[in-house]
């Protein structure tokens, strides 16, 4: 009886009824267990609030009002059981496997005879994308208990004071946003050849130093060449420019060689980017940090048929949701044309900024540039969102070094 009272205790919610009660048989919990089960699915058509006390004033009452005394007997005392019971946690876990998988196995099965059939409602981008779905619940169903928040006095404390994590070499972004966490979603932002990805080369090269053995850079690209960014990402961590690699070939490759941003930096090249191929990266390199170069134009498998709005706004939540998993993530983004020619770029001058996507950072870092001539390397770093040290109002000059992928700060003055 026990098993089936842990088999009962896992169908006393809505959505795990729905979902698993299918693959249940009567022969594997029994005549009562059987008739429960039943009669749970016409308990949920009219409510969603389960206990065992309610349903049993329905099974009683409602469903089986001409039950003889004997019967009654038996059925109180398997809702006693089930009220009291506490189901063991390792065969609960089990039990929840054993149904999730069968879930996604019938899934992928109806899609796959769909595609055979050739009905056209289904594509193996969506066999795909279920079988993401699937690796993604097993392990949030598997680590249940990591998602529970500590009650650590200590951990409480380093929220506050934010410490450890990754410091950037830029001292304007250092004093803008502090040191950057595992769960910061952050937004660099600015008109194209603005110099943003170079801004990110900089800051990678510094941020590899920072991490343990086993961690990495991680750089989703979906622009420009992979070899040309990494050649960007050389220059900087060796501080030479073109002409003087040329000039001294084996000097650079000693200082590149000698480098961490060289097997630190993994840079993942494909035009196309589909975030379940993102995943499985993630899951083969430790990432310390998250770089998408540009998580907007990242797509989600299977859901080809979604309108721009729906598709950014999953990303972008996707894009949340890595962070909080794996290392603080960091996306490059577009301004629209209205920021032209502006040192200071606002939220709402984003591409796609009516679609909410500034809701879900906890900083968006902009860089602004003058259209005159003697401030071609002047660029304007400004936060006009900032949830990580709560700086909204932070702006300084800083100073683009193209020749050797650098920036640095052009004065410690505040701009107001």
């Amino acid at each position: 009886m026990t098993s089936s009272l842990d088999v009962l205790s896992i169908l006393a919610n809505k959505e795990h009824y729905e979902r698993f009660s299918p693959f249940i048989q009567e022969h594997l919990v029994g005549p009562e267990s059987w008739v429960i089960i039943k009669d749970m699915g016409a308990y949920f058509e009219k409510h969603t609030n389960f206990t065992w006390a309610t349903f049993a004033t329905f099974f009683l009452m409602v469903k089986h009002p001409m039950y003889k005394p004997d019967k009654v007997d038996t059925f109180r005392t398997i809702f006693e059981a089930l009220d009291n019971h506490e189901p063991d946690e390792d065969l609960l876990d089990e039990l929840t496997e054993h149904f999730i998988s069968k879930d996604y196995a019938t899934k992928v099965g109806e899609a796959a005879l769909s595609i055979v059939e050739g009905n056209d409602s289904y594509g193996m981008e969506d066999i795909t994308s279920l079988m993401s779905e699937f690796d993604l619940e097993l392990d949030r169903a598997q680590e249940m208990e990591s998602f529970f928040v500590e009650e650590d006095d200590d951990l409480l404390m380093e929220e506050f004071e934010r410490k450890g994590g990754l410091k950037w070499k830029l001292s304007a972004l250092d004093e803008a946003v502090g040191n950057i966490l595992k769960g910061d979603f952050i937004m660099f932002a600015a008109g194209v050849g603005a110099g943003k990805t170079t801004m990110l080369v900089n800051e990678a090269c510094h941020m590899a130093d920072q991490l343990p053995d086993d961690e990495y850079v991680v750089w989703f690209l979906n622009e420009e060449r992979g070899q040309k960014l990494r050649s960007r990402i050389s220059q900087s961590a060796t501080g030479m420019t073109k002409q003087e690699i040329i000039d001294d070939p084996a000097k650079f490759m000693a200082l590149w060689k000698g480098s961490n941003a060289r097997n630190k930096i993994k840079i993942y090249d494909r035009g196309l980017m589909f975030t379940n191929d993102m995943e499985r990266v993630l899951k083969k390199y430790k990432a310390g940090l998250i770089i998408v170069d540009q998580l907007w134009k990242c797509k989600m498998p299977g859901k080809s048929s979604e309108g721009e709005v729906t598709r950014v706004g999953l990303v972008f939540n996707w894009g949340r949701e890595m962070a909080k998993i794996h290392a603080p993530l960091i996306t490059v983004h577009q301004a629209d044309a209205t920021a032209v020619g502006q040192m200071w770029i606002e939220q709402n001058q984003l591409h796609m900024s009516k679609i909410g996507v500034q809701g879900e950072m906890d900083a968006i870092i902009t860089l602004g540039r003058s259209l005159d001539p003697s401030m071609a390397t002047t660029r304007g770093l400004y936060t006009p969102k900032n949830k990580i040290s709560g700086n909204e109002t932070f702006r300084s000059y800083v100073t683009l070094d193209a020749e050797r992928a650098t920036y640095t700060t052009s004065t410690d003055e505040v701009i107001i």
